[in-house]
């Protein structure tokens, strides 16, 4: 969801973009892609140029979903990289 959420100038990115930008099999993707479906945190429709092509976006479950996570993730990730210092 946040490599969805990090594309500013898009509303979503192809099923495969996301593959290799996280570097996982596309079964694997699928999988979670179909879960976060059923959870109402993406939407997924087919491309308008290549109906076997997936387009993934944020549904607002989602969004909402990293509203409330991320701002715990930065905080979590910030004590720890300050123990580094």
């Amino acid at each position: 969801m946040i490599t969805i959420d990090r594309e500013p100038e898009r509303d979503s990115l192809l099923a495969s973009a996301i593959v290799e930008r996280i570097d996982v099999s596309r079964p694997v993707m699928t999988c979670k892609l179909k879960s976060m479906v059923i959870d109402k945190l993406i939407t997924m429709e087919a491309d308008s140029g290549d109906s076997r092509a997936k387009c993934v976006a944020l549904a607002k479950g989602g969004k909402q979903f990293l509203q409330q996570m991320l701002p715990e993730d930065f905080r979590i990730i910030s004590n720890f990289t300050e123990g580094l210092k």
